[in-house]
């Protein structure tokens, strides 16, 4: 089945698309998952088997959504961006999981390493602060941040995405921008609880 294919099955509601995509994705998302990990002092911290199962079908979901938009456009082989997306929901995976783990050694902590808890309190209240104004941004916008923040290049992110690399440009610019104001005008609006 071609891409053009699958993307017209998926508009007609077909759900032979959906059985395709499993059929033929869902081994290699497992595969990538399996390539990605975070190297901790207890070991490597992979993605489990019931989370990339959440994480395929969350894929899915953003896929026939943004298919259902009318705004898709196949400028890139469908495999490239289905991937893509979900390489970034594995790695958000992974981060959450790494502060977990960091958060249930803390509780371990001697006092004497009070500083060294300061510093990973302040550090992880400035990410959260990050994430909290992140969210407001618009859609557009953290799709293009979340392929910047994962190194792709703007070629990459042009594909992936289907515009132009001088929209890119211009859009990470002020998205950029955008995110860091707010950052910088609305610290005190945030509940600096760790998340």
């Amino acid at each position: 089945m071609t891409d053009q294919e699958i993307v017209d099955q998926i508009e007609k509601k077909d759900p032979d698309a959906i059985l395709y995509l499993r059929k033929e994705y869902y081994p290699i998302v497992c595969f990538l998952a399996e390539k990605l990990g975070i190297q901790t002092d207890q070991g490597v911290i992979y993605v489990n088997d019931y989370e990339v199962e959440d994480i395929f079908n969350d894929a899915l979901y953003v896929l026939v959504e943004k298919i259902f938009k009318g705004n898709f456009s196949l400028t890139a082989k469908l495999s490239t961006y289905f991937y893509a997306v979900c390489k970034n929901m594995i790695m958000v995976k992974l981060k959450r999981k790494f502060l977990d783990l960091q958060f249930r050694d803390s509780e371990q902590w001697t006092p004497e390493e009070s500083n060294e808890v300061e510093a990973y309190y302040v550090d992880e209240m400035k990410q959260n602060i990050f994430d909290h104004y992140y969210q407001t941004l618009s859609k557009v916008c953290k799709e293009i941040l979340n392929y910047y923040f994962l190194s792709y290049t703007v070629s990459q992110i042009s594909e992936m995405t289907g515009n132009t690399k001088n929209y890119i440009m211009k859009r990470k610019y002020e998205c950029q921008n955008r995110l860091m104001l707010l950052i910088k005008t609305n610290p005190d609006k945030i509940n600096h609880k760790i998340k």
